[in-house]
């Protein structure tokens, strides 16, 4: 898919029509030039993540990344919630969950958070809820940028350094991108 300025324009890019026309060209970009480009990987992830810009599998495994790497910030995580990445990597692999199993996971990665009260595990239910809904929604329906926003925040909120944190986890985001867009491990 081609971004284009008009693209941008109709997902109320928040940046002016003088700005994208600098930062687009008039025939577009595709999407490893935007995770590669020079603005700030908060806006890079936004683009990313609109509709149709990236495949559905690719932004599976990228939430299963983002959830994955914010589980792991904690000590003793509730399988439960660790229970979540690997259903991600289904859905990122094309595999047909039946509902009756992602309502059990949803609910399942519910509990572990209410019972943990913690920033990881609500990720873990957050996506769990994603994956259901997901199931009987169309690719607009989804959010993936909220699980970035969600880990990138979370990730900082534990750090001496808050900006480093939430440069590091938005860094790591961005090289997630570039890589499943590669086809790198």
């Amino acid at each position: 898919m081609r971004i284009t300025r008009k693209f941008l324009r109709k997902h109320d890019a928040c940046y002016t029509d003088a700005e994208i026309a600098d930062l687009v060209p008039a025939l577009g970009v595709n999407a490893l030039q935007v995770a590669r480009g020079d603005i700030p990987p908060e806006d890079r992830i936004w683009v990313l993540t609109r509709p149709g810009v990236l495949p559905d599998s690719m932004l599976w495994e990228w939430t299963a990344r983002t959830v994955d790497r914010a589980l792991s910030r904690v000590a003793k995580p509730d399988p439960r919630s660790l229970a979540v990445v690997p259903l991600l990597r289904r859905l990122a692999m094309g595999e047909k969950i039946p509902q009756a199993e992602l309502a059990a996971a949803r609910e399942a990665a519910r509990e572990a958070a209410r019972e943990a009260a913690g920033e990881a595990a609500t990720l873990a239910a957050w996506a769990a809820d994603r994956a259901a809904d997901r199931a009987a929604a169309s690719a607009a329906d989804w959010a993936p940028a909220w699980a970035a926003d969600w880990a990138a925040d979370r990730a900082a909120d534990r750090a001496e350094d808050w900006a480093a944190a939430w440069d590091a986890e938005r860094q790591a985001q961005i090289s997630d991108i570039i890589q499943l867009l590669d086809g790198t491990p």
